[in-house]
């Protein structure tokens, strides 16, 4: 057949030129095919020398195609190592003038840990072949991970200028610009994007992050409102309009998107572990806790769901429970902090300090700035009696979080132990912001420590045994507002304190706020506990006193005489001594508590006759005692502490002596003036206001001698120094 017949209809006929331009291609892939096979054998068999020659010169005929300028990259760095691979391949790619030698070059460097040498080459690349893409995204990234986002973003919006404008290389212009702090740029710059495609991703997250750095949130629930409309069902837009939701304190409706994604993906585990922070952070634990029961049930792996399962069974005390997820959440993800953090709150209430500061510690390496971390490590320090260190890492931790509230009254007792006083009432003050539910709603605007041209109510805000305390404070108020003294409290204690006060107008706490503390002539207002403040500046300020409370003098008269009757035996006994051995704080009543099989020591002290304070029905634990003992603790069925506080002030001034653990006993004792001993746990489960005691004394009751725990957990050894006291006691 003749090359005419062969030609398509209409076809030209072939040139001398067009014939040998053919052959010659024809013989260039043979060629290059068969230096890449060359190339890969001489890799293979090591010989490194001829696979770099051989991938030179596929990259020296085909400069488009990266993937030879890996393997070029590569034959170099087995050859001759990484850091001499990218000046090689930098040397070629001058030599060549292809953006892909740069970018490959830059990678090696990178590879090798040098980011400087990657930053410079891929700078020197965009230099010396003009605008490329992928070299220009290259260098973007290459900026961010050496943590200057400035520069990330200059280079990326020069080769924008230039008239690159792919979408990938103009959200990592966005994502630059977002995180060198240029909010309205970022919005800027992925305003294209989102003009294109309004229901894409990552456009729409950076638009969501700068406006809310811009603290703009109408405008990011109105452009939640348009992604949601461009894409209904997007998952990651409901997620981000429940945590809008969240910060705007509209809770139920964050969790009626979380319970409807729960509905159409009930077998994801990321759902029910966002409900169940947002309920942790509404204070509704147990609802929070099945939730994240739940997702980890259906995914074991999931860290932010073992994570979430641990944080909220640490808030609700279950420290031993909360160990294992936390475990696993720090396995899972090693290089948090908040992992960390957890599982060293969980070893920290199970008294397990050493493992707990070492944890924190880790947290803090991977996070030195993470406050979280620094005001864990700082109440652990606290704890441990290290007040110095502890109020470093609390200053630490508020230089990144100023108006955490919680870190500022852990600071303030630490002020308190190291006798700053008027750093730590300053501190202590920020309760306010962490508990506003205790916050009354006088209208008085608050007393400052100045004159009042008027009267002033002070007013309770914490437990009973707080507000006995704290009515220490009243006579010097009187002494500082001369027009009178108002003051709200719990109903309770309102017939002890006008006994005991009669110069001082006592109300009950109730709601509707009684009218007559509404008088016009009350002018201030302030926390009971607040006169701390401006009453109590220092140690100095803390006089001797007798008791500022007076019991009902028939009933204690008549309680003393019962409690002195003549035994079964016809002695009468030679001391009255009440005991008070439980708390039921949520938090830390366990850590107070001395159960009474362990006071035996006190028990067997001969000549005394003991008397329950205890609050409650303990009619089990005193047989159980004495069926072990023989001791019998007698308890008043006349007295009930809980519901008439005015006859248990009469039971607590009928006694010679007192001796309770931190709870309201204490307080009554020291407030009545009656001889009182208190047992004070170290570390967790010292409530602040002991942190003023000095050795023995407590400048609050001058009646109440000291005894403290010889370390954390272990109440023996003052068991027995107290009951060699008693002893003692009861001789003279």
């Amino acid at each position: 057949m003749t090359d005419t017949e062969m030609r398509p209809p209409g076809a030209p006929a072939p040139t001398v030129a067009g014939a040998a331009a053919v052959a010659r291609a024809e013989d260039d892939r043979a060629h290059v095919a068969r230096l890449a096979a060359e190339g890969e054998a001489a890799l293979k068999a090591g010989q490194f020398a001829a696979a770099i020659a051989a991938h030179a010169e596929l990259v020296r005929r085909r400069p488009h195609l990266i993937d030879l300028w890996r393997r070029l990259g590569v034959s170099y760095s087995r050859g001759q190592g990484m850091a001499e691979a990218a000046g090689h391949m930098a040397a070629h790619a001058v030599a060549v003038g292809h953006a892909a030698g740069f970018r490959v070059a830059a990678q090696i460097a990178a590879q090798s840990g040098d980011l400087a040498a990657a930053t410079r080459l891929a700078e020197q690349g965009m230099a010396a072949v003009g605008a490329d893409e992928a070299l220009a995204l290259l260098l973007c990234r290459l900026w961010r991970d050496r943590g200057d986002h400035a520069r990330g973003a200059a280079a990326a919006g020069a080769a924008i200028r230039r008239g690159l404008g792919g979408d990938r290389l103009r959200l990592a212009w966005a994502h630059a610009l977002l995180q060198a702090d240029d909010a309205n740029g970022a919005l800027a710059a992925v305003a294209p994007l989102l003009a294109a495609q309004p229901a894409a991703k990552a456009p729409r997250q950076v638009e969501g992050d700068a406006l809310q750095r811009l603290g703009d949130h109408g405008r990011e629930l109105a452009a939640l409102r348009q992604w949601l409309a461009a894409d209904p069902t997007s998952e990651p837009a409901r997620l981000r309009l429940a945590n809008r939701l969240v910060a705007d304190g509209r809770f139920t409706d964050a969790i009626s998107i979380l319970l409807r994604l729960m509905r159409e993906q009930p077998e994801s585990a990321r759902f029910p572990t966002v409900a169940a922070m947002i309920l942790y952070g509404m204070g509704k634990d147990g609802r929070g806790l099945r939730l994240a029961q739940r997702a980890v049930a259906l995914d074991a792996d999931a860290a932010e769901a073992q994570l979430a399962l641990a944080t909220i069974l640490n808030r609700m005390a279950r420290h031993r429970e909360a160990e294992m997820p936390a475990r696993r959440a720090v396995a899972l993800l090693p290089k948090l902090s908040a992992p960390h953090n957890a599982l060293a709150l969980s070893l920290q209430r199970q008294n397990r300090f050493s493992e707990a500061e070492a944890l924190c510690n880790q947290a803090i390496s991977l996070q030195p700035d993470d406050p979280d971390a620094l005001a864990n490590l700082a109440t652990l320090q606290w704890m441990l009696e290290r007040y110095p260190q502890s109020i470093a890492n609390f200053d630490r931790a508020l230089a990144q979080r100023p108006g955490d509230a919680e870190i500022h009254f852990n600071r303030g007792v630490s002020h308190l132990a190291m006798g700053d006083f008027a750093r730590a009432w300053d501190d202590l003050g920020w309760r306010w912001k962490r508990d506003k539910a205790k916050w009354r709603p006088f209208p008085q605007p608050w007393w400052t420590g100045g004159p009042v041209a008027g009267r002033i109510v002070a007013w309770g805000e914490q437990g009973v045994g707080d507000e006995v305390l704290a009515a220490g404070l009243l006579p010097d108020l009187q002494a500082a507002v001369p027009a009178g003294v108002a003051l709200e409290c719990d109903p309770r204690l309102v017939p002890l304190i006008r006994r005991s006060m009669p110069h001082v107008l006592v109300a009950a706490r109730v709601d509707p706020i009684d009218p007559a503390l509404l008088a016009p002539d009350i002018a201030a207002q302030t926390p009971m506990v607040d006169l701390a403040r401006h009453l109590r500046p220092d140690r100095a300020s803390f006089r001797p006193h007798s008791g500022y409370f007076r019991a009902d003098p028939a009933l204690t008269a008549r309680l003393r005489a019962r409690y002195r009757e003549p035994g079964l035996d016809g002695a009468a006994p030679g001391l009255v001594v009440g005991l008070s051995w439980s708390s039921t704080n949520r938090k830390l009543g366990q850590r107070k508590t001395l159960e009474l099989p362990a006071w035996a020591p006190i028990l067997a002290t001969p000549g005394v006759r003991f008397v329950s304070l205890q609050y409650g029905d303990v009619s089990d634990e005193v047989e159980a005692v004495r069926a072990a003992t023989g001791v019998a603790v007698r308890v008043d069925p006349e007295i009930d502490s809980l519901v008439d506080i005015d006859a248990y002030a009469a039971q607590v001034a009928a006694m010679d002596l007192v001796i309770t653990i931190s709870n309201t006993a204490v307080h009554f004792a020291g407030a009545l003036g009656v001889p009182g001993w208190l047992m004070l746990p170290r570390g967790n489960g010292l409530l602040w206001y002991w942190l003023v005691c000095q050795g023995e004394h407590c400048p609050w009751y001058p009646s109440i001698r000291v005894f403290r725990q010889d370390r954390e957990g272990d109440w023996s050894g003052m068991v027995e120094r107290l009951a060699s006291a008693l002893r003692n006691r009861a001789a003279t």
